[in-house]
């Protein structure tokens, strides 16, 4: 089985060289929210749009909706965040996706040749025992 992923992988490296392949290092924040949010019977979606810098950062951060985080915590949740195989300037758009009685539950990132969905699964909701 070791044999067949190392394989796999060699094949994988020949036919798109690391430095040409499309990536993404992102982290999932689990924003908090104030507990009337949380008990409320609401689902509702964070979106914003970046551009990346030619070190592939989000820069040039826009809310395009966003009633209950606030852009400074968004800013600082995708400082962390690399793209690499992306052009300067390349628009990103990012999606978080809250729903009640679980918590947050996606994460979906687009953008030029690029798309990546991370759903959370198990035990997240951080109201379940109120």
């Amino acid at each position: 089985m070791t044999l067949l992923f190392v394989i796999l992988t060699a094949l994988t490296l020949t036919i798109n060289p690391p430095e040409e392949r499309i990536t993404a290092e992102v982290a999932f924040c689990n924003f908090g929210l104030p507990g009337n949010v949380k008990v409320a019977r609401s689902d509702f979606n964070l979106v914003y749009s970046f551009e990346l810098s030619e070190e592939g950062q989000p820069v040039k951060i826009k809310k395009i909706k966003d009633d209950h985080v606030g852009e400074s915590t968004v800013r600082s949740c995708l400082a962390g965040w690399r793209f690499k195989g992306h052009e300067k300037g390349s628009q990103i758009a990012v999606v978080f996706q809250w729903v009640h009685g679980e918590g947050w539950t996606e994460m979906s990132i687009t953008g030029p040749d690029f798309s990546q969905k991370i759903r959370i699964i198990g035990e997240r909701c951080p109201y379940a025992r109120i």
